[in-house]
Order: structure tokens, then sequence, then C-alpha cells
């Protein structure tokens, strides 16, 4: 994804995107446009948290020394590349920075835009109230089995998922591809509504042991907190990971990290979490399941595979 930094008057940035002959994107390229006089640290920030991504997760390119350096010490984690030597410099060090998979429009990308994109007309719904959200968006949530691509997303998505993510467990894709040939068990979800296509956003994995499943990894994308959809994907995916194995319940392990008290915080709701610990388990019966997956009403409730 795109996003813009400038310090200039908005409305000649968004000029020069209309209609400069020589300048090739225009203002729909990107998923954020920061512009005005104030420190470039400060939009970055604004950008970061719009989109849901990590500072980690984003590289900053500029060919001010100064800002580069702002930038650094008020985002840490920030990646930077200065371009002050010319744009084929800085295009050789983009190539070589570590997680910067293309130089083309990708599937992915173009999903979470549009989603961010999409996000203002979710928030002014839900200031009003989340009632009001979920009848007009009319969401929709698609319970996915293991296929090649579905592997390979939860995979990237678990490695990259750190405020909603309950055991930290960082399988790598090794243990994800187990669940092709059935020797782990592996649920994903996908979400949309009638803004945007959200995509696979969620995932759930385990192993079966006796009459309880294992729970290995439960993650979920930070960008659809807040919908009131917390409880539908994730009690949802345990249950179906519940009724795969013919289990009575799940063991969740759960483990305290830097950045994912989301995480905990729902967990709260379904079981008592040591307040002294940095991890335990959290036992839940497939009937407790149920009941906390049933959609709130304007939710639609699809399986796939």
């Amino acid at each position: 994804m795109l996003a813009l930094v400038s310090k200039n008057d908005r409305d000649d940035v968004l000029d020069l995107l209309s209609n400069h002959p020589d300048y090739l994107l225009g203002a729909d390229d990107f998923v954020a446009i920061e512009a005005s006089w104030e420190p470039k640290a400060i939009a970055l920030r604004a950008i970061i948290e719009r989109t849901h991504i990590g500072p980690d997760a984003a590289v900053f390119i500029d060919d001010n020394f100064a800002e580069l350096a702002q930038a650094s010490s008020s985002v840490p984690g920030l990646r930077l590349v200065s371009c002050e030597t010319g744009a084929h410099d800085a295009l050789a060090v983009l190539r070589h920075t570590p997680g910067y998979r293309s130089f083309r429009r990708d599937d992915l990308g173009e999903t979470r835009r549009a989603d961010i994109l999409s996000d203002e007309e979710r928030a002014e719904l839900l200031r009003s109230s989340l009632e009001t959200y979920l009848s007009t968006a009319e969401p929709r949530l698609t319970f996915h089995t293991p296929t090649r691509e579905l592997v390979d997303r939860l995979a990237d998505l678990c490695a990259r998922s750190n405020q909603f993510n309950v055991t930290l467990a960082r399988s790598g894709p090794d243990r994800f591809e187990r669940a092709l040939a059935g020797d782990t068990i592996l649920v994903g979800v996908e979400v949309a509504d009638r803004y945007s296509h959200s995509g696979v956003v969620a995932g759930a994995l385990g192993h079966r042991e006796g009459e309880v499943v294992m729970i290995e990894e439960l993650f979920m994308s930070c960008r659809v907190l807040g919908r009131g959809l917390e409880d539908a994907i994730l009690c949802g995916a345990l249950e179906r990971l519940a009724d795969s194995a013919g289990a009575a319940s799940v063991a969740l392990p759960w483990t305290l990290g830097p950045r994912n008290e989301p995480a905990l915080a729902w967990l709260r709701r379904h079981g008592t979490l040591d307040a002294d610990a940095s991890g335990g388990t959290v036992r839940l019966d497939r009937a407790a399941l149920r009941a906390a997956a049933r959609p709130p009403a304007g939710v639609t409730v699809d399986d796939k595979g």
C-alpha cells in the first residue's frame, strides 16, 4: 500500500495528483494522504493508526535526513530509506528491504486499501450505534477449511498479528502446512460487508488430544476490531475446530505479550486469567462456544469447504 506525507497545502497536493501531466499516481492510489505544515512524524503516526499496521511494517522514504531522523525517534520500529542521493539509489535500497514484496499491484494490497478507505463510512455508522452499523453494513462471515491459498495466507497473517494474537506461539509455515494432510485442524475466517471485502482476517489452528482440541494459534487482524464481530469470528472458529475433531471442548493457551492486550481483553470475557501470571490456559466447551458464536442481528454466516 502507498501513503503520502507532504509538508504542503493539502489543496496544492491534491491539485498536483489530479492535474500534473508528468505525475503518474493519482489520489486514489494512496491509502492515506497527510499534507500539512505539521512535522512529518505526526503525519506518520496518524497514517499508522488509520491503517492499523505496526511501524515495523512501514517504510518511510524521504530526501531530507532531518525528517528521517525525527521520524526514527518519534516512531520506533519504522524503517527508513533515504533518497537524498537520488531516486535510483532509494529504489535499490527498497528492493532489498526485508518484507517488501512487490513493485506491482497485488490483490491483498488492493483489498486492504479498499477496506481502509471505507473505514470512515463504517465509523460514521458506529458513532451512531453498533446496531446501526450491523443493520446497515450487513457484515458477512465465511468460515473456510484448509486450501493451499488459505494455508499460505493464515501463516503470513499469524506471523504479522501482534495486537490480537492470543497464544503468541508463532507457529511456522510448516505447522500450518500440516493442515492440508489432516495432521492439524485449521479454520480461516473471511469478512465482508456492503462497503468492502476485508478478505481472510482471522484463523485458528489446533490438534486433538483425547476429547480436547489443543489450540496452537488464535489470531485476528486488528482491522476488524470494533465492528462487534469478535465473538462471532473467534468463537465461531473455535467451535468449528471442536466440531471437526468431534471434541467436547478446546483448551486455549494464552501468553501475555508487549502488544496483545486487545486479545487478552477479549479472552477475559470468556474465562478467568490469572492477573499475576504471564500465561495460562482457558478451557471452553462446545456449548459455550456455540452460544458465544451466535452472530448478532444483521450478520450473515456461511461455511465454505
